[in-house]
């Protein structure tokens, strides 16, 4: 069995009656891999999520290539085995390599490759759940004066960057994928065409961005076209875009990430509107339990509960 190299799509996509005796075999790991993405890709999956598909099927094709296994034919133990070799990732890569696991085995039910998924009853390992990282008001004060401060050719547009992610809480690639046309500065709003939760939305844009986004835009040129964060006519990558907040995270002395910014847009918001709702659709949440992760506990919040207990001669 080959190590799996995934060309661009489109790609043949192999079909076999498992009730037809006289049915070409199953494909080999390679095609049966190549047409699932293609599938994914057909079906509007995010860009992220199929390159983590990607990445965990070459991890299953290097151990079953070790452990002398077909795909077709490995049983749930096997899978089992196979995850319990990945112990060394964090949990939520493990629970990355379980969702994978199972979307193509049960597309390979699907296509009629298989019989029964062997990892239908594969369990997702347990993720930690730290408290919510948001940075407070003054950090945000001290990253915004560094900000300022800089004075490098391409400043601005991180400036820019950084300052989305903070007052509109969008990922990554989000921010990568961003174009002028999906940008209204008139009625202020953000399209957001296709998000990791495989749906769009729109986000309110606050004057303060539609400021900041208006003199970027001027500096630009005035275009109506093209990436929002382009410069000197390069496109960020969303892993450029994590390299350029680590950066600007050391040189400024505050420990953050694209994601920090996103945690704390929705901290912050929730603090002065208290609707939960309204910042779990900015965010493109399909459930409030999403949301309510990524809302920082405040001590304040709970002062006035804490407070109204009795004294000890009181109870």
């Amino acid at each position: 069995m080959s190590i799996i190299a995934f060309p661009d799509p489109p790609y043949a996509r192999p079909r076999r009656r498992l009730s037809d005796p006289s049915a070409p075999p199953i494909p080999d790991l390679d095609a049966s891999v190549a047409a699932f993405l293609a599938d994914q890709h057909a079906a509007g999956r995010a860009k992220l999520s199929c390159k983590r598909h990607a990445q965990s099927l070459r991890q299953l094709a290097h151990w079953l290539d070790a452990e002398c296994l077909s795909w077709h034919e490995a049983t749930a133990p096997q899978l089992r085995r196979f995850v319990r070799s990945r112990a060394h990732l964090s949990a939520s890569s493990r629970a990355n390599l379980v969702w994978t696991l199972r979307a193509f085995y049960r597309w390979s039910v699907e296509e009629g490759l298989i019989a029964i998924s062997p990892a239908a009853a594969l369990t997702t390992p347990r993720r930690t759940k730290p408290v919510p990282r948001a940075l407070s008001k003054a950090q945000v004060r001290a990253l915004v004066a560094f900000l300022a401060a800089q004075h490098r050719p391409a400043s601005r547009r991180d400036e820019v960057l950084m300052l989305t992610a903070l007052y509109a809480g969008l990922r990554r690639a989000e921010l990568a994928a961003l174009i002028w046309g999906d940008i209204d500065l008139q009625s202020g709003v953000i399209t957001v065409r296709l998000s990791k939760m495989g749906h769009g939305r729109s986000v309110v844009l606050h004057p303060v961005l539609i400021e900041v986004l208006a003199r970027w835009r001027a500096l630009q040129g005035g275009v109506d076209e093209g990436a929002v964060f382009d410069w000197a006519g390069e496109a960020l990558s969303p892993d450029r875009i994590g390299r350029i907040m680590a950066r600007t995270s050391r040189r400024a002395g505050i420990v953050f990430s694209a994601h920090t910014l996103r945690h704390t847009f929705a901290t912050h918001a929730y603090r002065h509107g208290r609707d939960i709702r309204s910042v779990s659709r900015a965010l493109g949440h399909q459930e409030i339990r999403q949301t309510l992760i990524y809302v920082a506990c405040d001590p304040e919040d709970s002062r006035t509960a804490v407070e109204s207990l009795p004294a000890l001669a009181d109870w």
